[in-house]
């Protein structure tokens, strides 16, 4: 009977350890969500259209990369952002950065 009661006592005391950390991290991160394409999207063309939603305050530039090669860089003014990137034949790697 002693071991419930410490085991009852000991878990609010974890989860509120694990949520203090947790909420922290989220409340101070700013998220850039892409709305458009869906993650390992298969395209025909060469031409990628990017839809991103940016909080506003967010980033002061969003640098856009494909394969380790800067293809543009824009000061976002809304909330959301849209543009296209060229590709290249194959697979693509799309990096989106916030500074």
């Amino acid at each position: 009977m002693r071991k419930v009661v410490m085991r009852i006592k000991f878990v609010p005391h974890v989860v509120a350890f694990f949520l203090m950390f947790s909420l922290a991290a989220e409340g101070s991160q700013d998220i850039i969500t892409v709305s458009y394409p869906v993650d390992l999207s298969v395209k025909e063309f060469n031409l990628l259209s990017i839809s991103l939603s940016v909080p506003q305050g967010s980033a002061d530039l969003l640098e856009i990369e494909v394969n380790s090669k800067n293809k543009t860089n824009i000061v976002p003014r809304r909330k959301f952002e849209c543009l296209s990137v060229p590709l290249e034949p194959g697979i693509n790697k799309v990096d989106i950065r916030a500074k």
